[in-house]
């Protein structure tokens, strides 16, 4: 297949998850055998990871189509164009994905795809269904795909690329074994809001966006925020009910009570906001359930704090130097590159 072919087949793709979505959507849409297949395969998620509910899995769908549209692929591989059309020696690339948020592993495989080589794909336990029900809907638009893709279980021989996403734990073991070839390798990432303070309702109420959507666990969600001092959080909190069906799961609920018992054991100050707890901590990590927040005086003196955590910072949402708009950081574009790495360049500079 040529690039124009390649690309053909994934914006086809794109069109099929607009139908898919718009059908979940309560919209009249006739739909393909291996389409409704895959929307099944939606209703299905939940039962298997109890943290993929049908709306984050839609919420994915979205973002991948958005990924799949003409102009944003064409755009996107511009610059990559001819490194993919003079490609001679096709590359087994591994990749080895997470399963955090729904497909998340999806922009590897895209990159591998459109750059002409071939990949391997280790899934994740938590989230082995949802990919191979959406490549059926691709091999459907375009067969020679079909040779383009494996899933393993135990990935050791075949590959000559690794692209990896895991822990801060799992990284040690992925350099371990696969440090001998050309390998991107991801690790533990967070991201964070500043907030002027003169926030409106609409915007607090995207910020929550960003904070909640995949319950939080995505590396792009913002775990901590920064607000000027003497901050009042009740309209923030407000914002937030947007979010307080999260209870009726039961793994978020038990999460939310865990947190609040080691808390309260640890007679550890904190805000409780009924569906979720602010916490006042320097730290960037934090867990389910709970986001980290600290006052500061001017934004000049956050300038230490980004330096410390410059290598584990995803994105940074609002009043902050090139900070993103409040309710985008679970939209990526093409060129967001997970932990700032450019995957296109990595794979078209493969000799």
């Amino acid at each position: 297949m040529n690039l124009d072919t390649r690309i053909s087949a994934l914006v086809k793709l794109g069109e099929s998850l607009d139908k898919i979505i718009a059908k979940e959507k309560g919209k009249e849409v006739k739909l393909k055998e291996v389409e409704e297949k895959f929307l099944a395969m939606v209703h299905l998620a939940k039962s298997y990871n109890g943290w993929f509910s049908v709306a984050s899995v839609i919420n994915s769908c979205e973002g991948i189509r958005e990924f799949l549209r003409a102009e944003n692929l064409v755009d996107w591989l511009a610059p990559f164009k001819k490194g993919i059309e003079t490609l001679k020696n096709k590359k087994n690339v591994l990749i080895v994905m997470a399963g955090n948020i729904p497909m998340v592993g999806f922009h590897d495989l895209l990159c591998v795809l459109v750059s002409g080589n071939k990949a391997t794909i280790k899934f994740s336990s938590d989230d082995d269904r949802l990919i191979p029900a959406l490549l059926k809907i691709l091999n459907e638009i375009e067969p020679s795909f079909k040779e383009e893709v494996e899933f393993v279980e135990r990935p050791t021989k075949g590959f000559n690329v690794v692209i990896a996403t895991g822990s801060d734990n799992t990284a040690r073991y992925f350099e371990y074994y696969f440090g001998k070839h050309p390998n991107i390798i991801r690790k533990n990432r967070i991201s964070v809001a500043v907030l002027s303070g003169k926030e409106s309702l609409e915007e607090l109420t995207l910020l929550a966006n960003d904070v909640f959507q995949y319950y939080g666990l995505g590396c792009r969600n913002v775990s901590k925020i920064f607000v000027p001092k003497n901050y009042s959080f009740n309209l923030m909190m407000e914002a937030f009910k947007t979010y307080l069906p999260y209870l009726e799961n039961n793994k978020y609920q038990n999460n939310l009570e865990y947190q609040k018992a080691v808390m309260l054991l640890n007679k550890d100050p904190f805000i409780d906001g009924g569906f979720i707890f602010l916490k006042d901590a320097e730290t960037p990590f934090t867990a389910v359930s709970v986001l980290n927040y600290q006052h500061y005086d001017d934004v000049a003196e956050l300038k230490p704090f980004f330096e410390k955590y410059k290598d584990k910072i995803q994105c940074v949402v609002g009043a902050y130097e090139n900070g993103l708009p409040f309710g985008t950081a679970q939209s990526p574009a093409l060129c967001d590159y997970a932990d700032g790495i450019n995957t296109m360049e990595f794979l078209t500079g493969i000799v």
